[in-house]
């Protein structure tokens, strides 16, 4: 028996050998299967994290598309910006990965805000593809989303825009350009509204002379000759423009209350440089010629035309439309802007009418505006702000006219009431020139110290370095201050200014 045990004891013994024997050829499979998988599962890792890369580069990029061209929600080229921002910042074929789709949408989420949402779409190839069947993928989808609040700030808003008739005779057809600007930056602010919450906006047109509107009688001083019984227009009416107060309430906010103004009245001059022959002996004794131009705008003809307008109201740009919430009222003052050859170019007084339009020391006065308007100046959440435009110089024309200096009509009335006296008409010219800068530097201080915001802008290829550099030191900084010179850049910056008084933010 034992060596039947022994021999019996033995063949485990002898099975187990060839078992240690075999085991070197099991133990290279299972080296080969763990580094098989160790080399599938270091792909995928770094897949994964290639993928991670993408996902977060994507992610920004649509946060930055969103935010940068999401201040227009409405603009014709919205979609075209977005995608190039996210492109510059999601180069095609970043990491192998190429986008699948680019969408986006608006909605309104108040009566104060919209949202405006991006969503993209990549497929991203993966490098384990030739292993499909086991890891059961061969590319990687990813999505990102940005989701950006605008909120329209509490803003009262006046434009003061030149509208002289160099906004017309000069080559580019700058009033079209102001006009198309103009209403862009209200289609940034209003979007497809009529109404925004707690925002208002006035817009102010000057010549040499602004018009606070036939509305506004009541600015006038008691007895004025466009009151009865003298009525001193006739056969006309008083058109709505008043001449500017003695210094410094020329340059100041003073209502009529302290100092009330006197009717513009152009005088019957039937020989004169600026000849304005009106009244008995006419017919008609008055007249406002009207013409259109190639562009198809229209426009009061006045100096420069074969048939001048005469009358007393000559030289009167339309008048000031006061602080309005109604999206279409400041499109039509928009559109019914209509440039002016007499005079010259006078921007103290229209920014003047500028600061008396938001200053609460007119609130109630204004009439067609809300009588609780307009607001104190530190009215929490509340930013006042003036926009200017001019296309040149401050400027009163005066001339040498049977040996005596003379100057067309304004609201000045003459030169001399610039406190000038010369004897030479270049001379006297340049002075008014200067004095006026001096104003209008006089006014963007006063206006500034009570926390208006001021944007500024030249406009078109007239206005010269001095002219720039009176105009920069009028804006609230270098930074609200621009040039431009032609059309195309004057709508590019007034979508600036309409970003900027906005609120964008990233909500999702």
């Amino acid at each position: 028996m034992m060596p039947a045990l022994l021999g019996a004891s033995c063949r485990p013994i002898r099975i187990f050998g060839a078992l240690k024997t075999c085991r070197r050829g099991a133990t290279t499979l299972m080296v080969a299967i763990a580094s098989f998988s160790l080399l599938l599962t270091s792909l995928l890792a770094i897949d994964i994290a290639r993928a991670h890369l993408v996902q977060t580069k994507l992610q920004q990029a649509a946060d930055a598309a969103a935010l940068s061209a999401g201040r227009d929600f409405y603009g014709a080229t919205l979609a075209t910006d977005m995608r190039q921002i996210f492109d510059a910042n999601f180069p095609n074929g970043y990491l192998g990965a190429t986008v699948e789709s680019f969408t986006y949408s608006v909605a309104s989420s108040t009566t104060i805000s919209e949202l405006l949402t991006l969503e993209v779409r990549t497929k991203l190839p993966s490098p384990v593809a030739s292993f499909a069947k086991l890891v059961g993928f061969d590319a990687y989808h990813l999505g990102a989303s940005a989701t950006v609040e605008r909120r329209t700030k509490g803003v009262e808003l006046v434009l003061v825009l030149d509208t002289t008739f160099s906004m017309i005779s000069d080559p580019g057809n700058k009033m079209g350009g102001l006009k198309t600007a103009a209403k862009e930056l209200l289609n940034i602010l209003y979007g497809d509204r009529e109404t925004v919450p707690n925002f208002w906006v006035a817009v102010v047109p000057y010549i040499a002379s602004v018009n606070v509107g036939t509305a506004n009688i009541g600015f006038l001083a008691s007895g004025d000759r466009a009151l009865p019984p003298a009525n001193a227009f006739k056969p006309e009416a008083w058109g709505g423009c008043v001449l500017a107060r003695a210094a410094p309430r020329d340059q100041n906010d003073d209502p009529p209350s302290v100092e009330p103004f006197r009717s513009y009245l152009y005088p019957d001059l039937p020989s004169s440089p600026w000849p304005n022959d009106w009244g008995p002996g006419r017919t008609p004794q008055t007249y406002r010629a009207t013409a259109y131009d190639s562009y198809g705008n229209g426009y009061v003809v006045g100096l420069r035309a074969s048939e001048p307008s005469y009358g007393p109201n000559t030289g009167c740009p339309p008048p000031i439309l006061p602080l309005s919430v109604e999206k279409s009222k400041a499109i039509a003052a928009i559109n019914a802007l209509l440039p002016e050859s007499r005079g010259g170019t006078i921007t103290s007084e229209g920014m003047a009418w500028g600061w008396r339009v938001l200053s609460p020391r007119w609130r109630g006065l204004w009439a067609g505006a809300p009588s609780n308007l307009p607001l104190d100046y530190d009215t929490p959440g509340m930013d006042k702000v003036m926009v200017v435009l001019t296309d040149g110089e401050n400027q009163m024309l005066v001339t040498s006219y049977n040996g005596s200096l003379v100057s067309p009509y304004t609201a000045y009335e003459t030169y001399k009431n610039l406190g000038i006296t010369a004897t030479n008409a270049t001379t006297a010219q340049n002075a008014a020139k200067a004095e006026i800068d001096k104003r209008t530097q006089a006014v963007c201080t006063g206006i500034k110290s009570k926390g208006v915001i001021i944007y500024t802008i030249t406009f078109g290829a007239a206005p010269s370095a001095v002219v720039k550099a009176l105009m920069q030191g009028c804006a609230t900084d270098a930074a609200h201050y621009f040039h431009s010179p032609d059309n195309a850049t004057l709508t590019t910056v007034f979508r600036s200014i309409g970003s900027q008084l906005t609120n964008l933010r990233i909500v999702r």
